[in-house]
């Protein structure tokens, strides 16, 4: 979302970031397959990333370094995605026998705290 970087899906079945004017390449997280992801987003302010592997919605978050499944309850193939401007929502389409269809989910994930908290 700062425009500082490019993020990919990798051919060693994970999901990197490389900076715009060059160096080497960052592993974010594994993903299932090579051939299984369509889409990745960054939220708008750069804390989590949502992206699609084997039909589901899945998001990093970078505080924690954790992936979870979003559970959207569809059936149907999810491919494209993206974050609304505030964050709070992503869109989705998916897709059944050809037949496209657009959701929009709000409150889908309690946001991450920090793994710095004492015990």
């Amino acid at each position: 979302p700062d425009g500082k970087s490019i993020t990919y899906f990798s051919n060693d079945n994970s999901i990197k970031y490389i900076p715009v004017n060059g160096g080497e390449s960052h592993f974010i997280t594994k993903v299932d397959s090579v051939n299984s992801q369509f889409e990745l987003a960054w939220s708008p302010d750069g804390k989590e990333l949502a992206y699609t592997d084997k039909g589901k919605i899945w998001k990093y978050i970078k505080v924690s370094g954790k992936t979870v499944e979003v559970k959207t309850g569809v059936t149907s193939q999810i491919t494209k995605i993206g974050w609304s401007p505030d964050g709070n929502k992503i869109a989705f389409t998916a897709s059944t026998g050809g037949n496209q269809e657009l959701w929009v989910m709000e409150n889908f994930l309690p946001k991450e705290e920090p793994n710095n908290k004492q015990k």
